[in-house]
C-alpha cells in the first residue's frame, strides 16, 4: 500500500466536512438562505443514504484500515453505503441543474471538470482500498443523484430566487457604478 492512500485517507473523510462548511459559512457570510437549502437538501440525502444502506442489511467490506481514518472510543458507525459519493453527488447535481437551468454552463466548466475529477478519484479510492463493493459506491451515487433532483426540482418550483444556490453569473447580470455622475434638475411651476 502506498503512502498516497494514507493521505488521500484525509481528504476522504475532510471532503463533507469542508462542503458543509463553505455552504453555511456562505450563508452567514451573505445573510441569506440559499447555503442552508443546500444544506437541508444533503441532510435528506445523507438521511436516504442511510436508511437505503441499514435497510437492505448492507455493510462495509471493512478490507482496510484507511476507510476510517477518525474513531471515536474505537467505535465508528458504519453506513451501509457510502456517504461521501452521495454528497459529492448531490453537490454537483444540485448546482449543476441551476446553472443549467440558467445558461451558465459554459461559465462554469472548470468547477464541472474539478467536481467530476473528485468524484471519480474518490469512487476509484473506495473501490481500491475494498471500503466498499462496486454496487454500493452505485447505490450511493444514484441516491445522491435522485435526490438532488427532486430537491433541486422543488426549489425550483417555489420559484423563490432568494432560496436558489447561484454558481456564477455572467457579465450582463452585474451591476456597475455609472462612471459620470451628473444630475439634470427640471423645474415644474405647481400652477401647470
Amino acid at each position: 500500500m502506498n503512502i498516497f492512500n494514507y493521505k488521500y485517507s484525509l481528504v476522504n473523510a475532510f471532503l463533507p466536512i469542508i462542503i458543509i462548511c463553505f455552504f453555511l459559512l456562505d450563508s452567514l457570510l451573505h445573510k441569506n438562505a440559499k447555503g442552508l437549502i443546500f444544506l437541508i437538501g444533503l441532510s435528506f440525502s445523507i438521511m436516504m443514504t442511510i436508511f437505503v444502506g441499514n435497510a437492505f442489511g448492507l455493510s462495509s467490506l471493512k478490507g482496510n484500515d484507511i476507510c476510517q481514518p477518525f474513531t471515536i472510543n474505537n467505535t465508528v458507525y458504519h453506513s451501509g453505503l457510502p456517504l461521501n459519493p452521495t454528497i459529492l453527488i448531490f453537490t454537483t447535481v444540485y448546482l449543476t441543474y441551476t446553472v443549467a437551468k440558467n445558461n451558465f454552463l459554459l461559465n462554469n466548466m472548470f468547477f464541472f471538470i474539478i467536481m467530476f475529477f473528485i468524484i471519480i478519484t474518490d469512487n476509484i479510492w473506495l473501490i481500491q482500498n475494498k471500503c466498499y463493493s462496486p454496487g454500493q459506491i452505485i447505490a450511493s451515487n444514484v441516491i445522491g443523484l435522485l435526490v438532488a433532483l427532486l430537491w433541486s426540482f422543488v426549489i425550483h418550483k417555489s420559484n423563490n430566487k432568494s432560496l436558489i444556490y447561484m454558481l456564477g453569473t455572467d457579465n450582463n447580470n452585474i451591476c456597475e457604478i455609472p462612471k459620470k455622475k451628473t444630475f439634470k434638475c427640471k423645474y415644474k411651476p405647481k400652477n401647470q
